[in-house]
């Protein structure tokens, strides 16, 4: 027994020393890129704080520029996608093709060169020019130009669409093996460091940006819904000001118009029930000694928020939407009562709008 015991004693000491051995490296990014959707470029610039956590000294890293990949015929890329019958890329015409250049590589501030990897032309070697030993960091900054290809593998453009992924230097894996330099391919996802982004995206203003992390531009946090069959001259510009100007989770416009269902705002226009005057039903969420009752116009302004409020399925009615959230956020009334306004929704009601918009 007293043997059986000192094994295991043995054999949990040495899977916590192999545990507490393990390391992986840090890299940190701060980028600011722009594109140019004329050309399908991309021009950026890239700052990296590379922590080597590692117990070794690093003489040199080696740096993934995988938009090479659809630089000619002659990749890793390409190769990968004739094996697998595609010949989409290696027949494309330069045009459609991309590239990464204008690299200008800085470490802390000093002048770094690069050496070719002797196979594939998107993974570089930098060379530092000081050792970087355990435990310390080196920043990196490089400036950089991409042209984005046809979307041919999981990053590119189809006419004004973008899809950009690898699209940055990013530096390969350093593990208890040793480099992981990969070249890029269609089949198979990427080993990478872990790190924290800082991502400055400038884009044309007709554009919208989809992507993983927390956006911080506020003016996009919010977004204007306006029913298909409604026509108005409402001042649609003042409405989505007064949303910014007040922040509630959705601003509605309405009208004093007569109609069966109202919404029912207070003193401070702020969302409290709603009410059906043929029926007799109402519905109160919010108490208030006044409530003014207002028809809505089927156009609102909405922060992104209210989807983490809706637990539904299927169809279901944004009227109790507004109700259940009015209980806990700010929902604000826009009135354009002086504007022209109609809802088309009925074949006789064209006349009557040709007749008030003519």
């Amino acid at each position: 027994m007293r043997k059986l015991v000192f094994f295991l004693l043995i054999v949990v000491s040495s899977q916590f020393t192999a545990f507490s051995q393990y390391w992986q490296q840090q890299v940190n990014y701060t980028i600011d890129v722009s594109l140019n959707d004329k050309q399908h470029v991309l021009d950026g610039f890239e700052k990296i704080e590379y922590i080597n956590n590692s117990p070794d000294t690093l003489r040199f890293i080696w740096f993934h520029l995988w938009p090479n990949a659809y630089k000619n015929d002659k990749t890793a890329f390409t190769d990968q996608s004739l094996e697998n019958g595609n010949t989409k890329f290696y027949f494309s015409n330069k045009e459609d093709r991309g590239y990464i250049n204008k690299l200008e590589f800085r470490v802390n501030d000093q002048t770094a060169s690069t050496e070719d990897h002797p196979q594939h032309i998107d993974i570089i070697k930098l060379i530092l020019p000081s050792p970087l030993p355990p435990q310390q960091k080196i920043i990196i900054t490089t400036p950089f130009h991409v042209k984005l290809p046809y979307n041919f593998s999981r990053g590119g453009h189809e006419g004004e669409s973008y899809q950009a992924t690898q699209w940055y230097p990013k530096p390969a894996v350093y593990d208890r093996k040793g480099w992981h330099p990969i070249p890029y391919l269609d089949q198979g996802e990427f080993y990478g460091d872990f790190g924290n982004f800082d991502v400055s995206i400038t884009l044309p203003k007709n554009y919208v940006v989809a992507a993983t992390g927390d956006l911080q531009n506020d003016d996009e946090k919010n977004f204007v819904l306006m029913n298909v069959d409604v026509l108005t001259d409402m001042p649609l510009d003042k409405m989505i000001a007064y949303h910014h100007s007040n922040s509630p989770l959705a601003t509605l416009a309405t009208t004093s118009r007569k109609t069966s269902r109202y919404f029912l705002f207070n003193e401070n226009d702020e969302l409290c029930g709603w009410r059906n005057v043929e029926t007799g039903a109402e519905k109160i969420v919010k108490a208030s000694n006044v409530l003014h009752q207002k028809a809505f116009s089927g156009i609102h302004v909405i922060n992104k928020k209210i989807f983490s409020l809706m637990d539904y399925e299927g169809k279901f009615s944004m009227v109790e939407v507004y109700l259940n959230a009015a209980k806990t956020e700010i929902i604000k009334c826009f009135d354009h009562s002086q504007s022209k306004f109609i809802d088309v929704g009925k074949p006789q009601s064209i006349v009557e709008a040709e007749r008030l918009f003519e």
